[in-house]
């Protein structure tokens, strides 16, 4: 009687290991793996046809963008002055636009292999590792961005309030150079370049209040740059 409980544990382990040898037979039988290998096939003709429709998807989006310069696409101008040609901003998009088909075909191409080897028994355990190496860091990612929500808020009423204020600040200049407000001894000259030291003084004050609300801003390397 007094060895019962460790006997019904110990059938129970048996049971359980007996399950497991009957489960990694069926498993690595002829059957199993002939429609697991179907199984592989079937998303690798999967992959190959998603990657051609990404190719032809991206082909597509170059050629659009390429028809948009001079149109859609323009040239950043100052007046007169080109600030930034057409043809850069083009090319600037289609370079972007290769980066993101590069990730994009990467990114298949990471959850495919261990989708592939999650099908047979001596690598279905390599499959959670492949993955922990991405989702982890995009888990973390995420949790970030969750706990940075309140602080963006607060940047961007800042960034609101500074804005608003540099509004002001430049309406009140504006007005002393054209001479509907006079003060004595502020010449209407010294206007743009007092305008333009207020304006410094004032982003200056407001990334000072920022910058303990950006993320990283309390590693040495940010404080230093």
């Amino acid at each position: 009687i007094e060895n019962q409980p460790g006997k019904l544990i110990a059938e129970a382990i048996a049971f359980r290991l007996k399950e497991i040898l009957v489960e990694d037979r069926l498993a690595k039988s002829p059957r199993e793996l002939m429609l697991r290998s179907l199984w592989a096939l079937a998303y690798t003709l999967g992959l190959v046809a998603f990657l051609f429709g990404i190719v032809r998807l991206f082909r597509r989006l170059r050629r659009k963008i390429q028809s948009w310069q001079g149109t859609v696409v323009r040239s950043i101008k100052i007046k007169n002055f080109e600030l930034i040609p057409a043809e850069q901003i083009g090319r600037s998009l289609i370079g972007l636009l290769g980066v993101l088909r590069f990730v994009c075909l990467l990114a298949v191409l990471y959850f495919f292999v261990p989708l592939v080897l999650s099908l047979f028994p001596w690598t279905e355990n390599l499959s959670p590792v492949l993955l922990g190496y991405i989702t982890n860091p995009l888990r973390q990612m995420g949790r970030g961005l969750i706990a940075f929500i309140p602080n963006l808020f607060f940047i961007a009423l800042n960034v609101a309030a500074t804005n608003f204020a540099l509004r002001f600040i430049r309406l009140f200049f504006s007005e002393i150079e054209k001479g509907n407000l006079q003060f004595s001894g502020f010449y209407r000259e010294w206007a743009h370049p007092t305008y333009q030291l207020v304006r410094v003084i004032v982003i200056a004050f407001a990334v000072v209040i920022v910058f303990p609300y950006i993320p990283g801003s309390s590693s040495p390397a940010f404080q230093g740059v």
